[in-house]
């Protein structure tokens, strides 16, 4: 489910997805959230435990245009994803661009790091 930077930045919506969760009687590891780079590194500090909190009871996160801009590897590193989507602009030249090859097979290997659940997209 795409999850729109209004929504991801109310103060509430931990709590919101819970009661729904708790609502509707849908597992928590059913759900996942797909947030733009832009959104989950605007404010990495709020986006964090936020992240962390629901993905502790159970929800998924994949991030959308990686690469696009607002990257960190070091803020990278710190969120609980399950995807991670590189942007098409790197994928796009993969087969004639040696730059892009090799910055793909870089996040490629990051994800695949042993405590990663990161799946390549």
């Amino acid at each position: 489910m795409n999850l729109s930077g209004r929504l991801f930045k109310q103060p509430d919506l931990v709590e919101t997805v819970t009661a729904v969760l708790k609502e509707t009687g849908l597992p928590a590891e059913l759900l996942e959230f797909e947030v733009s780079e832009h959104t989950a590194m605007e404010d990495i500090e709020v986006t964090l435990p936020k992240l962390h909190k629901l993905a502790h009871i159970g929800v998924k996160f994949s991030i959308d245009d990686f690469g696009t801009g607002y990257s960190s590897l070091n803020h990278l590193k710190r969120l609980p994803l399950h995807k991670l989507k590189i942007d098409q602009s790197f994928v796009r030249g993969i087969g004639t661009s040696p730059e892009d090859r090799a910055i793909i097979d870089a996040v490629v290997a990051m994800a695949h790091k042993p405590d990663s659940n990161c799946q390549q997209t």
